[in-house]
């Protein structure tokens, strides 16, 4: 009987708590000793020992991938790291990847323990980000927040302009855990249909005030990215 590789399946926003709502899995051969080259059984040397696959934007995989039970040397297993656009990262958990298909939504890691979630920055809390942690002012009437993404040491979120905004509107970013005694945070914008502008910036324990230092165009979109740490 041919060998075919493993479907493996899952989401990504699932297996991450919501801290990861979409971006790339990587699957990384691990265990494999020195100096040995992977192969497939019967087939041909193992392509490569890392494999990102991008996920929807509903945060699901679906990927062929060589399962640990087709591999020699045998034994091998798969580190598998679940990362957004912005730096958030969880990971690496190990699989043993087996079968002709693979639910990593319902899979027990060969290592029960999940890890904590890593950034690219300091020392913060790991709490996921809701729209609920952000408000508006001066924005115009019908102004919006979407497009949520990451933790309170890292996030982004997409703001819509109303209609009436005014010069150096704000927002107010509550976190989902205050600090013990302060905050320090930084704020760009990225992209959007907006002009790109400089971002104000003032702090406590418990929230930051973001100030777009110019008049926002209605209906354009303006999207930010923001870095938090505290002590």
């Amino acid at each position: 009987m041919p060998i075919s590789p493993c479907i493996v399946t899952g989401n990504i926003q699932t297996l991450t708590g919501g801290v990861i709502p979409q971006g790339i899995v990587i699957f990384q051969l691990y265990n494999v000793p020195a100096g040995a080259i992977p192969q497939i059984l019967g087939i041909a040397e193992f392509p490569s020992l890392k494999f990102p696959v991008m996920t929807d934007q509903g945060g699901a995989i679906y990927t062929a991938l060589w399962g640990n039970d087709v591999i020699n040397p045998s034994n091998s297993q798969y580190l598998v790291t679940f990362k957004d656009f912005i730096g958030n990262e969880v990971g690496p958990i190990l699989y043993n990847i087996v079968g002709p298909s693979f639910n990593l939504n319902t899979a027990i890691p060969a290592v029960n323990t999940l890890p904590p979630v890593y950034t690219s920055t300091g020392y913060a809390s790991g709490a996921a980000v809701t729209a609920a942690n952000f408000a508006l002012s001066g924005w115009g009437a019908g102004a919006t927040i979407t497009a949520v993404m990451g933790v309170q040491q890292r996030c982004s979120i997409t703001v819509t302009c109303g209609t009436g905004p005014t010069v150096a509107p704000t927002v107010t970013f509550t976190y989902p855990g205050a600090y013990p005694t302060f905050s320090l945070s930084m704020a760009q914008m990225i992209g959007g249909t907006g002009v790109i502008t400089d971002i104000g910036v003032a702090v406590n324990a418990t929230l930051a005030l973001y100030t777009l230092e110019d008049l926002p165009q209605a209906t354009r979109t303006y999207i930010f990215v923001f870095d938090t740490v505290g002590g």
